[in-house]
């Protein structure tokens, strides 16, 4: 492995470490719920914290090139999440992480904390001016940020969308961030 890889790499595990694995608020002790999967069914109305409702499952199977099982995880009373998982369902292709407050300060964070790492951990290839506007146009999102490496996310209002696909090469993970840089903004 080059020493710029190993670097990258070590770089990558500090920013990780230093935002708490993606950046997600810790947990506020209720492990009543905790990491509880709760399969998603069409037949079943969605309610305001299902992170499921927020993605178009078809649209990231395309993308991954196989069917996909929505499951909803309640991950803290702040945060669920959608995990996509294919073949055997064991393992998540696909992480949406959604805080539904505290969102805006938590972009900051790790904002901040990606800004020490910008030329190694922004991909090319993304236009978030597209996602969040610019000047009087409105946008799909308040903020954005994408990487090939770390958890991509995109920001509306107080909420914060997590995105991580860890298995997919990286034009799998482009295509899944902005489907759901897309999508998940308007069905708030």
């Amino acid at each position: 492995m080059a020493l710029d890889q190993v670097r990258t790499g070590l770089l990558v595990s500090a920013i990780v470490a230093a935002l708490g694995c993606g950046g997600a608020p810790a947990d506020d002790g209720d492990t009543s719920a905790a990491d509880t999967p709760a399969a998603t069914d069409a037949s079943t109305p969605a309610t305001p914290r299902e992170a499921c409702r927020l993605v178009d499952v078809s649209e990231l199977a395309a993308i991954a090139g196989q069917p996909l099982t929505a499951v909803d995880v309640v991950r803290s009373s702040n945060e669920t999440a959608c995990e996509l998982r294919g073949g055997t369902g064991t393992e998540p292709l696909i992480d949406v992480a959604v805080q539904w407050t505290g969102g805006r300060d938590q972009a900051r964070a790790m904002g901040g904390g990606m800004a020490m790492a910008t030329d190694l951990l922004n991909e090319p290839g993304i236009d978030i001016e597209e996602l969040t506007g610019s000047g009087s146009e409105p946008g799909l999102a308040d903020d954005a940020f994408y990487s090939n490496l770390m958890p991509s996310w995109v920001l509306k209002g107080d909420v914060l969308i997590q995105v991580m696909s860890p298995m997919f090469d990286a034009d799998r993970t482009r295509r899944t961030f902005l489907a759901i840089a897309r999508t998940a903004p308007g069905r708030l």
